[in-house]
């Protein structure tokens, strides 16, 4: 059973401001490896967050989750490492999870994780809204505090953590715009 949640709004502006509690969280567990949350803000013009963290697909037992954002994104997360989480679990295998970005996108975190523990039956990652790649859609990653900062660290496909043997897959997939990112260090593919 997948949900699916709608934020729209031609024009619109979302703002979210929890500073040091809040979290944005998308994301749908249980027995089975099908099930997905989706929440869906392509219809939206403007999102903005000040929070700690952001999850999609993260939590025991085969989570996953997948969350469009809006067309113009100003994202900035100060929280637990790691702050940007897409597709990890503690408990047992799930299916992926994805963060498609707007037309302009800027991310602010010291943390990035996707494709963690227990994420081996898809591709968790982050993509350009294919809606959107004849706009020539541009994100940009610095760190927590934002221009003149880096992101500390980014881990695509790490199992450092997991309980037993497992492979995860973590995909950064840019195809049809244009990344400008400052990372310190990059981790692909270490093993549990």
């Amino acid at each position: 059973l997948n949900a699916y949640s709608t934020i729209t709004g031609a024009g619109g502006t979302l703002t979210m401001s929890g500073g040091s509690v809040g979290t944005i969280f998308v994301g749908q567990g249980g027995t089975g490896t099908g099930a997905k949350a989706t929440l869906d803000m392509q219809g939206l013009d403007t999102f903005t967050a000040n929070v700690t963290r952001m999850m999609i697909g993260v939590g025991n037992t085969r989570y996953c989750g997948i969350l469009y954002l809006a067309r113009t994104n100003t994202i900035t997360l100060s929280g637990s490492s790691p702050q940007l989480d897409i597709g990890d679990n503690s408990g047992n295998n799930a299916g992926g999870s994805l963060l498609y970005l707007g037309v302009t996108n800027v991310i602010n975190a010291d943390s990035i994780g996707m494709g963690l523990k227990k994420q081996n039956s898809g591709n968790s990652g982050i993509r350009f809204n294919p809606a959107f790649t004849n706009l020539n859609p541009v994100v940009v990653f610095r760190g927590t505090n934002g221009p003149g900062s880096a992101v500390s660290t980014w881990a695509m496909g790490d199992g450092t953590g997991a309980s037993a043997t497992d492979t995860e897959t973590g995909v950064a997939d840019f195809t049809g715009g244009t990344v400008n990112a400052v990372v310190k260090s990059m981790w692909l593919a270490r093993p549990s």
